[in-house]
């Protein structure tokens, strides 16, 4: 039996636009989904993200901080481009 395969998710959680209207929940029920996919071993990337307030070694989806397209485009680029090796 060989060692278990590393498990990665990347989890978006976008709740304001500038052409469409907010989504407030989006950022909240996306961290839900993170939290649920850590405990079952997947290393979690989350975005758009801050350091928790409650643990500064833990991420946490920011519902207020912008993600561009440029920023999204890397970080897909990166997170894939890590996956790829």
């Amino acid at each position: 039996m060989g060692l278990p395969m590393a498990r990665y998710a990347l989890v978006i959680g976008i709740a304001h636009y500038k052409n469409f209207r907010s989504l407030p929940k989006a950022a909240h029920d996306a961290e839900a989904i993170a939290s649920v996919l850590e405990r079952y071993d997947y290393q979690v990337t989350r975005l758009p993200r801050r350091v928790s307030e409650t643990d500064e070694n833990r991420w946490v989806i920011d519902p207020d901080k912008p993600l561009s397209r440029q920023r999204l485009i890397k970080e897909l680029n990166d997170f894939f481009g890590q996956r790829a090796r």
